[in-house]
């Protein structure tokens, strides 16, 4: 696939951007964020687990309104992540 497209002249970026997210993330396991550091655990996901499937927010509002108003202690790491790439 052509990296270059005259209508997204940062499509370039965008593709290096995927590549990083990719290595790093689903191929390394390691954060985007942060050097060195392991997020992807069965720890990390209990935690959510935990913090999220077992105590869903059921109040008013969108996913992005509940993440703006705060994330719960632990977790805020991951949800600042989300935030980024979501909202």
């Amino acid at each position: 696939m052509s990296r270059f497209n005259p209508h997204f002249p940062n499509a370039a970026e965008v593709f290096d951007a995927a590549d990083k997210f990719k290595q790093r993330c689903l191929l390394d396991q390691e954060s985007l964020f942060l050097d060195g550091q392991t997020l992807w655990t069965a720890e990390h996901f209990q935690a959510l687990i935990d913090n999220y499937v077992k105590q869903p927010d059921v109040g008013d509002g969108g996913f992005c309104d509940k993440l703006k108003g705060g994330a719960r202690q632990g977790i805020y790491r991951l949800t600042h992540a989300a935030f980024c790439c979501v909202c």
